[in-house]
């Protein structure tokens, strides 16, 4: 893909952006392609970049020159395995996937080792969906309270990852109970005024997402087009 293509797909969805909800912001999601990617994406003003595994981010990341690595904002939305916490606490600023307490216990160790803070959102499996990590909504509370004595983790909200649908309204109602779960749990996490953000929406529904208050919509394939694809 050339990078005036890029740029015309990136000036399209800023474009819905702006109309849908002018808080929001793209986070790509570079899963699987190429390392220049990074390159591309950072010429065309992105630089909001997410990966879903750790190994392959380190990888590619080394490719990329140590000057433009710090211009990055650098996403983590897979799920979290204890023996990668010391890495994505290295290498990551914003986690989207946290679930589990015993996680967030060893990465405010690491972090504290590190002299390190991130962000990070906790991950809702709204629609119950057992192949999916994520906790159940009833969980969502005491998880918080649980969350509030990591200070070297800052809960900024909330994810959700809803199953695909032919028709990407019908993922409306997972959209609007998220939002609805960040403003009644305000009160369980440790700095209110950080808890703001939804991270929701991919390629086949980001302008439900949007319409619904999310903050972060997770993108690759409506930005970099089928993966098989990508030189």
């Amino acid at each position: 893909m050339s990078t005036a293509d890029l740029k015309y797909k990136l000036n399209q969805i800023k474009s819905d952006i702006f109309t849908l909800n002018e808080k929001a912001r793209l986070v790509c999601v570079c899963k699987k392609f190429p390392a220049n990617v990074y390159e591309t994406l950072m010429e065309c003003g992105q630089k909001d970049l997410a990966e879903n595994y750790v190994q392959e981010a380190i990888e590619k990341r080394r490719l990329l020159a140590q000057e433009k690595q710090s211009q990055v904002n650098w996403h983590y939305i897979g799920k979290i395995q204890s023996n990668k916490i010391k890495d994505i606490c290295q290498y990551f600023s914003v986690i989207h996937s946290l679930d589990q307490i015993k996680h967030a216990k060893k990465m405010n160790q690491v972090l504290t080792e590190l002299n390190k803070e991130l962000n990070v959102l906790v991950h809702v499996n709204l629609a119950l969906e057992e192949q999916k990590s994520g906790i159940k909504k009833e969980s969502l509370s005491q998880f918080l309270i649980d969350l509030q004595p990591f200070n070297k983790l800052h809960c900024i909200g909330l994810m959700t990852f809803p199953p695909y649908q032919e028709n990407p309204q019908h993922n409306r109602v997972y959209f609007k109970a998220l939002r609805e779960l960040l403003e009644n749990n305000r009160r369980f996490v440790r700095d209110e005024e950080k808890f703001i953000h939804l991270s929701m929406g991919v390629s086949s529904d980001y302008k439900v997402a949007l319409s619904e208050g999310a903050t972060m919509i997770r993108l690759g394939r409506s930005v970099l087009g089928d993966r098989e694809k990508l030189g």
